[in-house]
């Protein structure tokens, strides 16, 4: 991601696409992580929240590149209100089929 920002903001589009090739492969490795805990349909979940939140943050580095404070808001918004279903997703006690408590 940082790798994202720093390429945006130095319009190198390329670099950029790149780089957010590798910032969804690297969200693609941590979302299997949960399966032996929360299940496979866990993973797919957790996938979608993590790409929920690399959207809200391109969508403030986004709007920071174009000095957009309205859009920067919203985006704020996304992140925060993304990071809050992250914590209760990650906090429910919801173990793997198969698996005892």
């Amino acid at each position: 991601v940082r790798a994202v920002s720093l390429a945006t903001i130095e319009k190198q589009d390329a670099i950029a696409k790149a780089a957010e090739q590798r910032a969804v492969a690297n969200a693609q490795s941590i979302a299997p992580t949960i399966e032996p805990f929360y299940g496979a349909k866990a993973k797919d979940t957790f996938f979608k929240l993590l790409a929920e939140h690399y959207g809200a943050v391109k969508g403030y580095l986004e709007a920071s590149v174009a000095g957009d404070v309205a859009k920067q808001g919203t985006a704020t918004q996304s992140l925060t209100s993304n990071a809050e279903e992250i914590a209760s997703f990650l906090s429910k006690p919801i173990f793997a089929e198969g698996c005892s408590q």
